[in-house]
């Protein structure tokens, strides 16, 4: 599943790509949009461990679950930069509060650990950034 060409550069492009073209649009027509988000956040030593781990852990709670549908749905939220050291995963909420995005609903692994650890490496320091 993680072999896709996909990487959280060419999400971060593309969002970019998209946020712009909409707001020219919306200017165009005299109109103001707002943007948001629903990407993966997680804490790993690195993006792609990260990723193969929800994904294990997902595979481990459904073994039968589709590879097509998790390569097309979920893979896109996982490799959206929020997935990584506290640091690397703040750096990325700057860009896309940068870009205008004013709501990011995170999806996480609902286990009672990861909830508190994201809450403490990146909730509290995501706050910072209003």
């Amino acid at each position: 599943v993680c072999s896709s060409d996909l990487n959280s550069d060419d999400v971060m492009r593309g969002v970019e790509e998209a946020v712009t073209d909409m707001r020219r649009r919306a200017d165009r027509e005299g109109r103001h949009v707002r943007f948001g988000m629903n990407p993966f956040v997680g804490i790993a030593k690195d993006e792609q461990t990260g990723i193969e781990d929800i994904i294990n852990q997902i595979l481990k709670f459904d073994p039968d679950t589709d590879q097509r549908k998790l390569q097309r749905r979920m893979l896109p939220a996982l490799k959206a930069g929020l997935i990584g050291r506290p640091e690397d995963v703040i750096k990325q909420l700057r860009r896309y509060h940068d870009m205008g995005l004013e709501l990011i609903l995170c999806k996480m692994m609902p286990n009672p650990e990861n909830i508190s650890k994201i809450g403490r490496e990146i909730v509290t320091e995501a706050k910072k950034l209003h």
